[in-house]
């Protein structure tokens, strides 16, 4: 069974992921709220992007696997499959009234 995906937060996961792989920390705390855009450093920022993007740059694939609600945020979670065959990772998008409370990758 396919489950839809909100366009808006597959936009938002996009653009999220994007700035991931081209290392864009600007790009990334744009759409969050405020306390998104204080919790992220550019060192984290730069650490995490530096471990993931080699991995999306070989190539990914994305599976949107649902959404859930969670502390008033909207969850929406996909699966990001590596070309290398490596470990998978779970994307995890918090959207409240359109803007990014969170993202992680796990």
């Amino acid at each position: 069974m396919t489950v839809p995906v909100l366009p808006e937060a597959q936009l938002r996961f996009d653009a999220l992921l994007r700035a991931v792989e081209e290392n864009q920390y600007d790009a990334f705390i744009a759409p969050g709220n405020p306390t998104f855009q204080k919790g992220i450093t550019r060192e984290t920022f730069a650490s995490v992007s530096g471990k993931v993007a080699p991995l999306l740059k070989a190539g990914y694939e994305v599976l949107y696997l649902g959404q859930m609600e969670k502390a008033g945020h909207d969850i929406y979670l996909w699966r990001i499959k590596y070309a290398d065959s490596g470990d998978d990772t779970l994307a995890h998008l918090a959207l409240r009234e359109g803007l990014v409370g969170g993202f992680w990758l796990t």
